[in-house]
């Protein structure tokens, strides 16, 4: 157990012990809301005179973060001395927004933060809080929208990527997706996961070209990562098994000699795997399908 939170079990009002709990929680950044809020707000109203400025004003921004948990009356409370011992605290501005998503008020939720992005056009958190609540409303459109909006200024977010690729895909704009995949490659070249998905697109789109496309991808991912990768053994097979079934006419003796052998390794893998495997019914299933001899 944390030595503070020890010491609370057995002496709730020492002061010293949840100063340290909750700095150790900021450090660590948890947000153990209920630990946060139950030896916060006595630190806050019975000690506020033995932190420094600086630390009190973290120790209630920490407390009122949790009450977003917890409890919303604490929050309101908290927000209100606040705003009033900070009035021009831009980060109270922004947990004022967070307040008001808290409470479903999206719309003043909105208008706070293009507030302050009237003023700062680059600040990240507004942005962000922007995109969620777009997200939490359902509105898949302006959420793309406010996404575009925050990676033309932070165009090295990899999570922002992924979470656009992901809208558009689920709106079957594939060209768009294909962009952030090649957002996310730049940005993370050694990540296997983005040349996997990229493939996965261009195996959908489902053209020959695209079907070489999606080959070299899948054959990249597993270069990056071949041990524990099965998905890109799968995608490999299935492209090149296609490519072989709809486009070998199209396919010279070079192209024909190369998809081959990418078809029959993708095989081999996958057969090397599930003869591993102890589940004889799977092994039997997966092999037949793959017009593998056991």
């Amino acid at each position: 157990m944390n030595k503070n939170l020890q010491i609370l079990k057995n002496k709730p009002n020492n002061w010293k012990a949840a100063r340290g709990l909750l700095r150790e929680y900021r450090k660590k950044q948890q947000r153990n809301s209920y630990e946060i809020m139950k030896y916060g707000l006595p630190l806050i109203n019975k000690n506020s005179k033995r932190l420094s400025k600086e630390e009190l004003f973290e120790v209630m921004e920490q407390v009122f973060l949790a009450g977003l948990d917890v409890s919303l009356e604490e929050s309101n409370s908290l927000l209100l001395k606040l705003q009033k011992q900070f009035p021009k605290s831009l980060r109270v501005t922004k947990l004022s927004g967070l307040f008001e998503e808290a409470m479903g008020h999206w719309k003043n939720a909105q208008i706070i933060y293009q507030s302050i992005l009237k003023d700062n056009p680059s600040d990240q958190i507004a942005q962000k809080r922007l995109v969620c609540i777009s997200k939490a409303q359902g509105n898949t459109k302006l959420t793309i929208q406010n996404l575009n909006k925050y990676l033309s200024h932070f165009q090295g977010d990899t999570e922002a990527w992924e979470e656009l690729l992901d809208l558009y895909l689920s709106q079957q704009c594939y060209s768009k997706a294909l962009f952030c995949c090649e957002e996310l490659i730049l940005a993370e070249p050694d990540n296997y996961q983005h040349h996997y998905q990229i493939a996965n697109i261009y195996y959908t789109i489902g053209k020959r070209s695209d079907l070489i496309k999606a080959r070299q991808y899948y054959a990249h991912s597993i270069k990056l990562l071949e041990e524990q990768n099965l998905k890109s053994f799968y995608g490999l097979y299935l492209t090149t098994n296609k490519l072989k079934t709809l486009f070998s006419r199209n396919l010279n003796q070079s192209e024909t000699q190369i998809n081959e052998q990418l078809l029959q390794f993708a095989k081999d893998k996958i057969k090397k795997f599930y003869l591993q495997k102890e589940d004889n019914n799977t092994k039997t299933t997966v092999l037949e399908l793959l017009e593998i001899d056991n």
